[in-house]
């Protein structure tokens, strides 16, 4: 197959003539802006998925994208200016397009020419300031029976800007000097408490005010995320982080979880456990007040670790109760999801934590038991198992695809599509599902890794690394509890759990992990079994 390579160079030269024609409107141009964006998607290498076809037309997809970026280069700062003009001023509606499609642009920017256009030109200062100038109307959104939620989507559309800004070194730095951060914390946004508005009641068609307030949230959050992943090793963004975060009732709140379990509630505990485990190599050096999140982080570990409990108290609202089983099954997979990412996170922070010789698990009143941790790792490891298994079906079918009888392809349009492209449609979805998968996959196996770590070092410690008189020469405040009996107990609770034949399966989670294809060399997991097994003996 070969791309019309010329007729999409003409369709995209027409897009942006049509953008930089002179007397446009900004319906006119807010169109083209929308073409343009589609234009961009789907010309991109990401949106062919298909393995094969996609190994046979590689080439021709990275001229089409060298092209494509000669184009947008050469329409320079007059594209930029008036995308920017566009984005700064005018109807709401335009004002996100614009935006938007600035957001789509910056991924295309690679000597960072169009990066610091913007900074020097103030359009960038302009889209932070507008943070804070729109806050009144965006506070407006919140309340009961709103007259409009587009300002709501322009701000969204703002932030995602200005996060993928952040998303490399020089736009972080060019944030960073702007005061994005303090700007952020500062925001009525992030002074307000979702409790607040759960109260509130709407028509069904309008999304409940703690949603719309989570609409907002988010895109702040995932932001301030950008801003430390950007710059890892940057000591001012991670100190302003802890101490404005330590001050802000609303990260208490949100790491109590008291209230109500939604989607929207794990999106927020996924973001700001996120968060707090790609901080915590600071945490003990940069703030003391920080480390009170310490113990949030490890009560939620305790409350997700078991999906039964957390699952019935899930709630659905009740406009989707009306909708088909379908949409019911997906609400429930995307919190079972998210409930993945953060357990992932707060393994991740635990582990950090602990290289530092703290004992944040065990018998003290001031930590979750050690079976909060064993239980993480045997309800991981069915998970992973379960993902083998899948991984495995869609492999078969993968290799099988162009045997199958037409009848039991998925249909698309069936009664106008092509058996070829039905076929071609099979691909790309068995292919999006292996990815899907393997990626589900890594993160499990992390998650095993890291909780096996860390139940090694705890034990250990326990069981190990005391004098003879039974004294810990690490961090006493833990094991004021820990009596020799109170031990043996541990560790008698410890080794049933883990031998005990798990629901479902033949073999017990040591001997099923100790059987576990290895992700790399040396196989590590063989490694922490291997020290687990010779302390619980």
């Amino acid at each position: 197959m070969e791309l019309p390579s010329a007729q999409l160079q003409g369709v995209l030269q027409g897009i942006l003539t049509g953008i930089s024609r002179n007397g446009s409107t900004p319906y006119m141009r807010g169109s083209l802006y929308s073409s343009l964006m589609n234009y961009l998607s789907l010309t991109s290498r990401t949106a062919f998925t298909s393995s094969t076809e996609a190994d046979e037309m590689e080439s021709q997809q990275i001229a089409l994208e060298d092209i494509t970026f000669r184009m947008l280069e050469a329409g320079g700062e007059k594209l930029l200016k008036t995308l920017s003009m566009d984005a700064s001023d005018g109807a709401d509606v335009w004002k996100s397009v614009a935006l938007s499609t600035l957001d789509v642009l910056m991924s295309y920017d690679r000597n960072a020419h169009w990066l610091y256009y913007l900074a020097q030109s103030g359009h960038l200062a302009h889209f932070i300031a507008d943070l804070k100038t729109r806050e009144e109307d965006l506070l407006d959104t919140l309340k009961p029976n709103p007259d409009s939620l587009a300002v709501m989507y322009t701000y969204e559309s703002n932030l995602s800007l200005l996060s993928r800004i952040a998303g490399d070194s020089p736009g972080a730095k060019l944030l960073l000097e702007n005061r994005i951060i303090q700007k952020l914390f500062n925001s009525a946004i992030v002074q307000q408490r979702p409790e607040d508005l759960l109260t509130s009641t709407e028509p069904q068609w309008i999304p409940a005010a703690a949603e719309r307030y989570s609409q907002l949230l988010h895109p702040v959050l995932r932001l301030i995320i950008s801003m430390v992943v950007a710059l890892p090793q940057n000591e001012e963004v991670a100190s302003q982080i802890l101490e404005y975060s330590a001050d802000s009732d609303l990260f208490y709140s949100i790491l109590k979880d008291a209230n109500r379990i939604t989607v929207s509630s794990l999106q927020s505990l996924s973001l700001v456990t996120s968060l707090f485990y790609k901080l915590a190599h600071f945490e003990s050096s940069l703030s003391s007040k920080a480390s009170k999140f310490r113990g949030f982080m490890l009560r939620l570990l305790d409350k997700y670790c078991q999906q039964d409990k957390w699952m019935a108290a899930l709630d659905i609202d009740d406009a989707s109760m009306d909708v088909e089983d379908d949409h019911l099954t997906l609400h429930r997979q995307t919190a079972q999801a998210l409930v993945r990412e953060i357990i992932r996170n707060i393994i991740g922070y635990c582990r950090i934590v602990t290289v530092k010789n703290m004992v944040i698990f065990g018998g003290s009143t001031r930590g979750p038991s050690l079976l909060t941790l064993v239980q993480v790792i045997k309800v991981t490891l069915d998970y992973h198992l379960n993902l083998l298994k899948d991984l495995d079906n869609l492999n078969f079918k993968l290799s099988h695809v162009n045997d199958a009888p037409e009848g039991t392809l998925m249909l698309t349009l069936e009664d106008t599509m092509e058996p070829h492209q039905r076929q071609h449609n099979q691909l790309v979805k068995l292919n999006d599902n292996i990815r899907d998968k393997n990626s589900d996959l890594e993160q499990s196996f992390y998650v095993l890794e890291n909780a096996l770590w860390i139940l090694w070092k705890h034990l250990d410690h326990f069981l190990g690394v005391r004098s003879v008189d039974g004294t810990s020469h690490l961090d006493p405040q833990f094991d004021t509890e820990l009596s020799p009996s109170k031990l043996d107990k541990i560790k008698r609770e410890v080794l049933s759990q883990l031998e005990r034949q798990s629901s479902g399966r033949t073999e017990s989670p040591l001997t099923l992990l100790t059987n576990l294809k290895p992700k790399r060399k040396p196989d590590f997991i063989y490694f922490l079994v291997g020290k687990l097994r010779s302390l619980l003996r």
